[in-house]
């Protein structure tokens, strides 16, 4: 399991137990205001921090997110990656 993986699915265990025990409640879409929602993490490293997106607007959260990734330079991506390694190295 990489690093990126383990700490993506710790995000979202915690997150979930939290909506199914009623901690974090359920929003409508941040875009449109639809009460059918997904939570979405716009930092794994904050699991309880979420944002709610209908499927829609979710996927293209994503997309905008990738997008990103791939015009960014390099050293960007890099840097990124380090970020992820050192934090999780930090938390486990």
């Amino acid at each position: 399991m990489t690093d990126d993986y383990r700490v993506k699915h710790k995000a979202k265990v915690k997150a979930k137990r939290r909506i199914d025990d009623g901690r974090i409640q359920k929003l409508p879409c941040f875009a449109c205001g639809s009460s059918e929602t997904l939570a979405h993490h716009e930092d794994y490293f904050k699991p309880l921090d979420v944002v709610w997106y209908c499927r829609v607007h979710h996927a293209l959260r994503h997309r905008e997110i990738n997008d990103l990734w791939m015009t960014a330079t390099a050293e960007d991506r890099m840097w990124e990656l380090q970020r992820v390694k050192v934090k999780s190295k930090r938390r486990d």
